[in-house]
Protein backbone atom coordinates (compact mmCIF):
# COMPACT_ATOMS: atom_id res chain seq x y z
CA UNK A 1 0.00 0.00 0.00
CA UNK A 2 1.45 3.34 -1.10
CA UNK A 3 2.06 5.51 2.02
CA UNK A 4 0.38 8.85 1.99
CA UNK A 5 1.81 12.20 3.17
CA UNK A 6 -0.58 14.20 5.98
CA UNK A 7 0.22 16.72 7.67
CA UNK A 8 -1.58 17.93 11.22
CA UNK A 9 -1.23 19.32 14.77
CA UNK A 10 -1.65 17.51 17.78
CA UNK A 11 -1.91 18.77 21.91
CA UNK A 12 1.62 18.66 23.15
CA UNK A 13 0.93 16.08 25.77
CA UNK A 14 -0.83 13.93 23.12
CA UNK A 15 2.35 14.28 21.03
CA UNK A 16 4.32 13.08 23.78
CA UNK A 17 2.35 10.18 24.66
CA UNK A 18 2.30 9.28 21.19
CA UNK A 19 6.37 8.78 20.91
CA UNK A 20 6.73 7.80 23.89
CA UNK A 21 4.30 4.93 23.36
CA UNK A 22 5.92 4.12 20.14
CA UNK A 23 9.25 4.33 21.43
CA UNK A 24 8.17 1.50 23.88
CA UNK A 25 6.97 -0.46 20.51
CA UNK A 26 10.13 0.16 18.98
CA UNK A 27 7.87 1.18 16.30
CA UNK A 28 7.74 4.67 14.43
CA UNK A 29 5.22 7.08 15.92
CA UNK A 30 3.63 6.75 12.16
CA UNK A 31 2.77 3.29 12.26
CA UNK A 32 1.60 3.32 16.05
CA UNK A 33 -1.22 5.82 14.89
CA UNK A 34 -2.06 4.01 11.76
CA UNK A 35 -2.27 0.45 13.81
CA UNK A 36 -4.80 2.61 16.30
CA UNK A 37 -6.54 3.56 13.56
CA UNK A 38 -7.10 0.25 11.76
CA UNK A 39 -7.79 -1.31 15.25
CA UNK A 40 -10.66 1.08 15.89
CA UNK A 41 -11.69 0.16 12.20
CA UNK A 42 -11.77 -3.55 13.26
CA UNK A 43 -13.49 -2.71 16.94
CA UNK A 44 -15.83 -0.99 14.90
CA UNK A 45 -16.63 -3.54 12.79
CA UNK A 46 -16.94 -6.15 15.28
CA UNK A 47 -19.44 -3.98 17.35
CA UNK A 48 -22.22 -3.82 13.94
CA UNK A 49 -21.38 -7.78 13.74
CA UNK A 50 -22.46 -7.74 17.41
CA UNK A 51 -25.44 -5.53 16.96
CA UNK A 52 -26.40 -7.51 13.91
CA UNK A 53 -26.05 -10.64 15.50
CA UNK A 54 -28.20 -9.45 18.25
CA UNK A 55 -30.99 -8.19 15.76
CA UNK A 56 -30.86 -11.40 14.07
CA UNK A 57 -31.00 -13.40 17.53
CA UNK A 58 -34.14 -11.28 18.33
CA UNK A 59 -35.92 -11.95 14.70
CA UNK A 60 -35.46 -15.68 15.13
CA UNK A 61 -36.67 -15.74 18.79
CA UNK A 62 -39.68 -14.04 17.36
CA UNK A 63 -40.09 -16.34 14.54
CA UNK A 64 -39.70 -19.66 17.00
CA UNK A 65 -42.29 -18.09 19.63
CA UNK A 66 -44.61 -18.13 16.85
CA UNK A 67 -43.54 -21.05 14.63
CA UNK A 68 -43.49 -23.65 17.95
CA UNK A 69 -46.92 -23.76 18.62
CA UNK A 70 -47.73 -24.23 15.00
CA UNK A 71 -45.44 -26.78 14.82
CA UNK A 72 -46.36 -28.66 17.81
CA UNK A 73 -49.97 -28.32 16.70
CA UNK A 74 -49.71 -29.98 13.21
CA UNK A 75 -46.57 -32.37 14.10
CA UNK A 76 -48.11 -33.66 17.27
CA UNK A 77 -44.90 -36.42 17.36
CA UNK A 78 -42.46 -32.76 17.37
CA UNK A 79 -41.58 -33.50 21.21
CA UNK A 80 -41.81 -37.41 21.40
CA UNK A 81 -39.79 -38.57 18.48
CA UNK A 82 -38.65 -41.93 18.34
CA UNK A 83 -34.70 -41.23 17.67
CA UNK A 84 -32.74 -37.80 19.10
CA UNK A 85 -32.38 -35.29 15.84
CA UNK A 86 -34.64 -37.51 13.62
CA UNK A 87 -38.18 -36.29 12.03
CA UNK A 88 -41.15 -38.50 12.88
CA UNK A 89 -41.54 -40.95 9.48
CA UNK A 90 -45.47 -40.48 8.97
CA UNK A 91 -45.65 -37.08 7.58
CA UNK A 92 -46.06 -35.77 4.11
CA UNK A 93 -45.77 -38.89 2.56
CA UNK A 94 -42.22 -39.85 3.98
CA UNK A 95 -43.71 -43.35 5.31
CA UNK A 96 -40.65 -45.61 5.77
CA UNK A 97 -38.06 -42.82 5.33
CA UNK A 98 -34.96 -43.07 7.62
Amino acid sequence: MAAVKLNFSLDEQVAILLRQRASELKVPASRYLADLVLQDKRRQQDQLAAEGYQLLSTDTATFVSAALPLATETWPEWETSPQEGSAPDTEMGNEGVK
